[in-house]
């Protein structure tokens, strides 16, 4: 036998087990659904609740640093100056921050009247002390990062305070939860500037979010999103839960998402009266023929392939 011969042999056989273990892979991807469906079913809320719990503990480390509250405060701050034209005396809504508050004292420090946010998660602010002690201490170390020159310690008590616990000051950052954004306990016309990052996939019903943002929104304020629309179960894979049917797929947070492509976000900004300043996409995804093949109808028939390949969106909007 030459060793041409033997060497394709083995090829194939390295092959052959990597298929198997795909097609294995994308079966679990499958069973995953229908046993969520068949675990969720028997379980009480207070179980589903703390399920969720448990899942969002497991969450990537990135999304509870100081470096990410720092990342998102430069990116939705910037956004506020450009289009509100300042931070100063502004109140800010941010939808979906986990438990991470970091931001807020970033925004209250720059100079916004109150931070409030929401999640539809039942428990408070789950960071150690360790954590806010480890970000006052960068913000006196890095002051620039607000605009400041220092930062005396009566002004970071009047946002926090840490003894055995840390104290929140809730006339300047204030957390509210259990709130699910489709039914926000706020006035009419209430914030300047609402945003969130990475979590409007997650809401159930996202045209009724937008409604609410229009409403708790004052005339001539702006809101601004940043959109993940991939699969978050395997992002190896991020168009993978469209091969399933509207009927077989099961909504489950947190890793669940809600499914709507790019043209239904601008369409139901769009719809709730908000005047979109800024539609851009940040990545899209070469979609193979076979891919394509294997979505169900739903999504052929109502997306154009164009559509589908979108993988995330910014989206800049006002309040006439």
């Amino acid at each position: 036998m030459s060793l041409r011969t033997i060497l394709n042999r083995q090829k194939n056989k390295v092959k052959d087990s990597i298929q198997r273990r795909a097609a294995k892979k994308d079966q679990l991807h499958t069973l995953t659904y229908e046993a969520i469906v068949a675990s969720l079913s028997k379980l009480g809320w207070q179980e589903k609740e703390s399920l969720f719990l448990q899942l969002r503990k497991q969450l990537s480390e990135t999304g509870e640093s100081i470096s990410y509250a720092e990342k998102i405060f430069n990116s939705f701050s910037g956004v506020c100056r450009e289009y509100c034209g300042k931070l100063e005396g502004l109140r800010i809504l941010e939808l979906g921050p986990g438990t991470n508050l970091a931001a807020g004292v970033y925004f209250v420090l720059a100079g916004v009247s109150d931070y409030t946010a929401v999640d539809a998660l039942a428990a408070f602010p789950e960071r150690p002390k360790e954590f806010y002690t480890n970000l006052i201490d960068e913000l006196r170390n890095r002051p620039q990062l607000v605009g400041r020159a220092s930062i005396p310690e009566e002004v970071m008590n009047e946002i926090l305070t840490i003894n055995e616990s840390v104290g929140w000051n809730e006339k300047k950052v204030k957390y509210v939860t259990p709130v699910y954004a489709e039914r926000m306990p706020f006035q009419t016309g209430e914030f300047d500037f609402i945003y969130s990052n990475a979590s409007f996939e997650h809401f159930e019903e996202p045209q009724k979010v937008i409604r609410e943002i229009h409403r708790v929104l004052k005339s001539g304020g702006f809101t601004a999103h940043v959109i993940d629309l991939r699969d978050h179960i395997d992002f190896n894979k991020p168009l993978e839960f469209l091969k399933f049917s509207p009927e077989k797929y099961v909504f489950t947070s947190p890793y669940g998402t809600n499914r709507w492509r790019a043209s239904d976000f601008e369409k139901a900004f769009r719809e709730a009266g908000l005047e979109i300043r800024k539609f851009v996409t940040n990545e899209t995804w070469d979609i193979t023929d076979e891919e394509y093949k294997n979505f169900d109808p739903f999504f052929r028939e109502k997306y154009t392939r164009e559509d589908l390949s979108i993988l995330g969106v910014t989206v800049i909007a006002r309040k006439p």
